[in-house]
């Protein structure tokens, strides 16, 4: 058991650390977590950083599964490793990290309108069908469902997600 989009002190809104977060979870009978820390405030460093905590804090109890969220495009990637990110430009950032992650997901579509270009639904693998930050705590909107309709017929392969949008 465990969850996606989950936000650090890595993140300018994250209140707890990676040890901390940790703790949390197992504590909560959780084994996994997808971290998707903001990207707007960081550098390479905290890119590198994030990575690597991710791999000092996992061990055969838990699994952080390290990944970023670019607010610009509404969406997260899930399954970053060591990379090198192009800061120059929105377009060269989600570049980098679409090349490098396992997946990319749209996230609170909400926030979104619903609403994403053709280009971004090419590169689409999930969608947030529940964002309990965004959305509360009894189900997915109904048009939530519908993009991820959307979504499946450029990208059959496309999944729901289901996310906390963990701050504190």
């Amino acid at each position: 058991r465990g969850f996606a989009h989950c936000h650090s002190t890595i993140s300018y809104d994250g209140k707890l650390s990676y040890a901390e977060l940790k703790q949390l979870f197992i504590k909560n009978g959780l084994h996994f977590v997808c971290i998707t820390e903001h990207i707007e405030k960081l550098k390479q460093a905290d890119i590198n950083a994030i990575v690597e905590g991710c791999r000092e804090n996992s061990d055969q109890n838990f699994l952080f599964i390290p990944g970023i969220e670019m607010d610009e495009f509404v969406v997260y990637f899930i399954g970053i490793d060591k990379i090198e990110i192009d800061f120059s430009s929105s377009i060269s950032i989600f570049n980098s990290l679409v090349g490098n992650a396992k997946l990319c997901v749209f996230s609170h579509p909400i926030k979104a309108k619903y609403q994403y270009p053709e280009w971004l639904i090419s590169h689409c693998d999930g969608v947030e069908i529940w964002n309990t930050k965004h959305d509360g705590i009894h189900g997915p909107r109904k048009q939530s469902l519908r993009l991820l309709v959307i979504v499946r017929k450029k990208r059959p392969q496309a999944s729901p997600f289901a996310g906390m949008d963990f701050h504190n």
